[in-house]
């Protein structure tokens, strides 16, 4: 198949799973090393055609080396392939491994957008709530002074 054929292919599936499924965000692995020259970029030009169906469609997306999903699934970012897939297996509850590898990596790659994804609200709270409270302390502060400043 002629890569623009390929391509193609690819922009209306993705555009078919986005409209069947209607997920909230779509987060890839980004395209950190690659072993194989061959691959890069036929790859490459994939993950381009599926950022673009995503955000063509008001998707916002998210990148995440293989670095962070190993670490993140697995808690060391130099994990074996074969202890990510277990880790994913675990982590969902699954008596054995997902299968095809692709259908593994994906799903660890939605696991660590939830844990990040949580991570960032909880770190994004924690800022708010201590910003708020600097801000609260300060105006007790200034009414503190004003009023001691006021009294005779």
């Amino acid at each position: 198949m002629a890569a623009a054929a390929r391509l193609s292919m690819i922009r209306r599936d993705m555009l078919t799973i986005l409209e069947e499924f209607k997920p909230d965000v779509v987060a890839v692995e980004s395209i950190f090393f690659f072993k194989n020259a061959k691959t890069l970029v036929p790859v490459s030009q994939a993950r381009g055609v599926i950022l673009e169906a995503a955000c063509s469609q008001g998707h916002e997306t998210f990148d995440y080396t293989p670095m962070q999903v190993k670490m993140c699934v697995t808690g060391f970012g130099r994990a074996e392939k074969s202890f990510v897939q277990t880790a994913v297996a675990k982590l969902l509850n699954l008596d054995q491994i997902v299968k095809p590898d692709d259908a593994s990596d994906a799903l660890a790659i939605a696991i660590t957008h939830a844990r990040m994804s949580v991570s960032s609200a909880v770190s994004a709270a924690l800022r708010h709530h201590t910003e708020v409270t600097v801000e609260a302390r300060i105006v007790e502060i200034t009414e503190l002074t004003v009023e001691s400043s006021l009294a005779p």
